[in-house]
């Protein structure tokens, strides 16, 4: 005759050489917990093993922080929170100003076109628990930004990049992204630090064969 084990989660009998194969199922599913106490020490590591995935999956970054934004357009850049009436303004010669999580959050369920355009980007925080991409993750901005070259990058990748990987960066970007590209190739070539031919070829078609942009005459 079989030896019958009880199993330590629901209380029922099983044969010995099946009660491993059940325990191991049956832990696994809340409903057919009967043992009190070993029902509490499962949803106790269930709800810290949730805990600890949100975590790191998710940063909540607190309203008070204060994030380091950049200016990603020419000339000035002027927003006032409808709110608190409070006014941020960025000088034709300013790249960056100061908002905290809470007023970056307020704009951007107002004025979303801000940050969804590139126009401004948060590039830092000044705490050191919490980074540019968590910010951007709290923005639910994650996906879109991941899908474009970094702000902060375009310079570097307009005068720097190699042409063959400039095009296919270009490709794969943005219609956002690309008109802001536009702008800081304009902005660099009318201060004589961009003079590529091929990639001003390539800028051009991407602005609709428009020549003029660099006031070029072929």
């Amino acid at each position: 005759m079989n030896e019958k084990i009880k199993c330590n989660f629901c209380g029922e009998e099983f044969a010995k050489n099946v009660i491993k194969r059940h325990e191991d199922s049956c832990k696994k599913n809340p409903k057919n917990i009967k043992n009190k106490e070993v029902e509490k020490i499962l949803t106790t590591a269930q709800k810290l093993s949730q805990k600890a995935k949100g975590t790191k999956g998710r940063v909540r970054v607190p309203k008070d922080t204060e994030i380091i934004i950049m200016k990603n357009v020419l000339g000035g850049w002027t927003y006032e929170d409808s709110v608190t009436k409070k006014i941020f303004r960025m000088a034709h010669g300013s790249v960056t100003t100061i908002m905290t999580m809470g007023e970056l959050l307020g704009m951007h369920s107002r004025h979303p076109k801000m940050l969804n355009e590139f126009m401004i980007v948060p590039i830092d925080t000044f705490d050191d628990n919490y980074t540019a991409e968590d910010v951007i993750e709290n923005l639910n901005l994650t996906k879109l930004y991941a899908s474009d070259i970094r702000p902060d990058e375009i310079e570097e990748c307009i005068l720097n990049m190699p042409v063959y990987e400039f095009n296919e960066v270009i490709n794969k970007i943005s219609k956002s992204m690309k008109a802001r590209i536009i702008e800081k190739a304009i902005d660099l070539f009318r201060k004589g630090e961009f003079t590529d031919a091929t990639k001003k070829n390539i800028i051009i078609q991407m602005a609709d064969n428009n020549e003029m942009i660099f006031n070029i005459q072929e």
